[in-house]
């Protein structure tokens, strides 16, 4: 019967350590998800819409904002989606 304990404490660590790596890799992936996801919507389709915008501005395809306006605009959404990506993280980390 005392032989089981340093057996059952050695198996029990294995374990423990077992579930927190599993659970680090989890949180590894779910933060390279978000990652992906902010650098989608705050690099990537800001340079897209404001090229799209430019290009219609141009063309005369119905847009009537300067290009402050539509740089202005941009400033402002990715302002906007940067706070809501803050509290979201700040929400999840507690």
């Amino acid at each position: 019967l005392r032989g089981d304990l340093p057996n059952f404490f050695d198996e029990r660590s294995k374990s423990l350590l077992f579930e927190h790596r599993i659970e680090k890799e989890k949180e590894a992936k779910g933060a390279e998800t978000f990652m992906d996801i902010y650098i989608s919507l705050v690099i990537a389709a800001p340079m897209i819409l404001m090229l799209l915008l430019i290009m219609m501005k141009i063309s005369g395809l119905g847009i009537a904002m300067s290009t402050g306006t539509i740089t202005l605009i941009m400033v402002l959404g990715v302002t906007i989606i940067n706070i809501v990506f803050l509290t979201f993280l700040q929400l999840k980390h507690d």
